[in-house]
């Protein structure tokens, strides 16, 4: 068997509200939409901005922490892996949803959460997972 390689690094915009959930085993999970953005040049040189968005997933004790800091409006890094899996619409057809689980979740910026506290120096971390060493760079971005 080949090896294979599955990661996701974003940083974007938090675009709907958390929805935190307990399973009816007691695992939490938490997910909302992530907005990202980019500017690119034409070959015939107009300027076009580019939209794309996200369906992040959190789990365990990350989705505890992270329901904490996360909210509509924020800037945040997200690093994780992309998960497939089988969905049936209202319609009846079913559809195969692709969706980012995220492994670490870091604030970057100051927005203040519900309590008005500062948590800009937040960061969600999954378990046993380290934070890359480039991170310490990103509040310069």
């Amino acid at each position: 068997m080949s090896r294979c390689f599955n990661k996701v690094i974003l940083i974007g915009i938090v675009a709907s509200e958390p929805e935190f959930k307990k399973s009816p085993g007691g695992v939490s999970l938490l997910t909302f939409r992530l907005m990202t953005s980019e500017s690119f040049k034409t070959a015939d040189g107009r300027i076009v901005d580019r939209t794309d968005w996200f369906s992040i997933v959190t789990w365990r004790n990350l989705a505890d922490v992270s329901k904490k800091i996360v909210r509509k409006g924020a800037r945040i890094f997200v690093e994780g892996v992309l998960r497939s899996r089988d969905v049936q619409l209202r319609s009846g057809e079913k559809v195969q949803k692709i969706e980012v689980v995220a492994e670490n979740i870091l604030l970057l910026d100051g927005k203040k959460n519900n309590n008005k506290k500062d948590v800009s120096n937040y960061y969600a971390v999954g378990d046993d997972i380290e934070l890359p060493d480039f991170l310490n760079d990103l509040e310069k971005i």
